[in-house]
């Protein structure tokens, strides 16, 4: 009811919606639960949707203010076990900003997006590791409630096709601005939804499962081919990792997942060729109505991205050409200043391993490597399926939409999603294989030749 409310009010007044931006921030201040509630429901009311939004005065401000301003006030808060996830962080982005200051056509943009990196994100951890146990459930039932809320005004804004829809088209962007950004939203939870359902039948009731198809069929109304994709990935990794307490049934519910998707597989071979309306209808999706093949649909979305990307990384292989810039044309398009200092710069990148090659070269691709390993390998052997997927869709996003390490916009949200799951896996009881060996290698020696005194 709470994040309805300040929903409603976004879509009030201009008045009304600054107040509720304020009231976020003041609530964000108190605590570090608080702060990532806070967070993730600005995130929504940042990037709402235009014909239902009322932002006032405040909202340009507060874009780009807020997030900063509650990621600063959690950094006193670090620990020494944040600094398992935070140093690869912080590596990255002082790597990020050497490399800057060497090659940048905008050192001042590069400096501002490496420093908001390590802030924002560096925050969002910190305050997920300061959570105990009861507070890291309750941020996941708010993250939980926050997907429903959104994917269920999203399917009611069908009735007004001009508001639900992209202009002259048929893609979902429900209540947030693009139909892109519903569907980045919506893929972590997408997978985490069929991989409970299929991992993990026995928590099924009826309203979840009504939630987990929900969520499913509104990620697919997007026609996001980038959330599809992050969902069957997500799903498919968190088959071969995450943990369970009942191995022998999770080992039976994966089974029956494996089969399912064999007998899924068949069925789909057998309708396309009895039919031949598979592939048509493949093909429609990932062309999302237009005309062509997939190739060429390839080529102009992501494709010559991808080699002008690459092409500029062979230029500069080591040190890349600038962080969160463009190499070629204007860096800087559309960049905001505040009293001379740069706030904002929005760029699309699209996929983020070619893009970090070109902005970082390899010093930058490997330390963001080490990232990732760090980011994943606590929650691939602790934590359990879903999360594993969620965690997973989190990072496969961003071969089409290369927002993780962009925390202004949609990153927020990836960033909120990734620390919570990291959280919630550092909490969850280690294997018992890996209890067996700590145990092990703490117990002395026996010795191989016992004193014959004894």
């Amino acid at each position: 009811m709470l994040q309805v409310g300040v929903l409603v009010a976004i879509v009030a007044s201009g008045p009304t919606s600054d107040v509720a931006q304020l009231g976020l921030l003041g609530w964000a201040l108190l605590r570090p639960l608080t702060a990532l509630q806070a967070l993730s429901l600005f995130l929504v009311v940042r990037n709402f949707n235009p014909g239902l939004a009322a932002h006032g005065a405040l909202g340009g401000v507060l874009s780009w203010a807020l997030p900063l301003i509650v990621s600063l006030r959690q950094l006193p808060l670090v620990t020494a076990q944040s600094l398992r996830v935070l140093g690869p962080l912080w590596l990255f982005c002082a790597v990020a900003a050497l490399t800057s200051v060497l090659t940048s056509p905008a050192v001042t943009v590069s400096l501002m997006k490496a420093a908001t990196l390590a802030i924002v994100a560096g925050g969002i951890l910190i305050a997920n590791q300061r959570l105990t146990s009861a507070e890291t459930r309750v941020l996941g039932t708010w993250l939980r409630t926050l997907a429903v809320v959104v994917t269920g005004l999203s399917l009611a804004t069908l009735v007004r096709p001009g508001i639900a829809h992209l202009p002259n088209s048929d893609l979902l962007n429900g209540v947030l601005s693009h139909s892109q950004a519903l569907g980045a939203f919506l893929a972590p939870f997408a997978a985490a939804s069929l991989a409970e359902w299929m991992l993990m039948r026995r928590s099924a009731t009826p309203l979840r499962t009504a939630i987990w198809f929900g969520i499913l069929g509104c990620t697919l109304l997007t026609a996001s081919r980038t959330a599809v994709i992050a969902t069957i990935l997500g799903l498919l990794f968190s088959m071969l990792g995450g943990a369970s307490a009942d191995r022998r049934h999770a080992g039976a519910e994966l089974r029956k997942a494996l089969g399912m998707v064999l007998l899924l597989s068949m069925g789909l071979l057998i309708l396309q060729f009895a039919t031949g309306r598979v592939s048509s209808g493949v093909s429609e999706f990932v062309l999302k109505g237009g005309q062509g093949s997939v190739s060429e649909a390839f080529e102009a979305s992501r494709g010559e991205k991808i080699s002008s990307q690459l092409h500029n990384f062979a230029t500069s292989p080591w040190v890349g050409h600038g962080f969160g810039v463009f190499a070629e044309g204007d860096p800087t398009p559309g960049v905001r200043t505040f009293m001379g200092i740069p706030v904002s710069a929005p760029v699309e990148k699209g996929v983020l391993p070619t893009a970090v090659l070109e902005e970082t070269g390899l010093l930058g691709f490997l330390c963001l490597a080490v990232l990732i390993y760090a980011l994943v390998a606590p929650v691939w052997r602790r934590a359990p399926h879903p999360i594993v997927a969620m965690l997973i869709a989190c990072l496969f996003v961003n071969l089409g939409e290369a927002v993780l390490l962009s925390p202004g916009g949609m990153g927020l949200h990836i960033w909120l999603l990734i620390g919570w799951c990291v959280r919630a896996a550092r909490l969850e009881p280690a294997p018992a294989g890996a209890v067996a060996a700590a145990a092990a290698a703490g117990a002395p020696r026996p010795r191989p030749f016992p004193n014959l005194l004894d």
